[in-house]
């Protein structure tokens, strides 16, 4: 088990997220309050900090560990990389559960938005 800190409020509170693998990738969302990390068994967890007893989402994977994450500028879609053939881009608005599977041949080192968010550098 792999444990990452979070300090809440009230100040002084502390609490652990206890995750099972290694994570490779997270980052927070523009509310504040959410954040993903990529992990090693395949999947994008989605978390509030709010309520760490269990994630918003867990978003499984096809190929390899969740290696690249990020929001897009207004929040609404996360783009997920996995290191071979895939890109997933999941909507905020229906719960992660709508996803766009972008698939082509060859490996992946990372994953971004522009800034406009017209476009996704891979």
């Amino acid at each position: 088990m792999y444990c990452f800190p979070f300090l809440l409020a009230p100040p002084g509170a502390a609490k652990w997220l206890v995750l099972q693998n290694y994570s490779f990738a997270s980052t927070w969302h523009l509310d504040g309050h959410s954040f993903a990390t990529g992990n090693q068994d395949k999947t994008c967890q989605v978390w509030d900090i709010r309520k760490l007893s269990s994630p918003i989402a867990i978003l499984k994977g096809n190929l390899g560990a969740t290696e690249s994450i990020h929001f897009s500028s207004d929040g609404q879609f996360m783009v997920v990389a996995k290191p071979e053939d895939f890109v997933h881009v999941y909507s905020k608005k229906s719960d992660y559960q709508k996803r766009q599977e972008i698939d082509f041949f060859g490996e992946i080192f990372g994953v971004s938005l522009r800034p406009d968010d017209e476009s996704i550098d891979v």
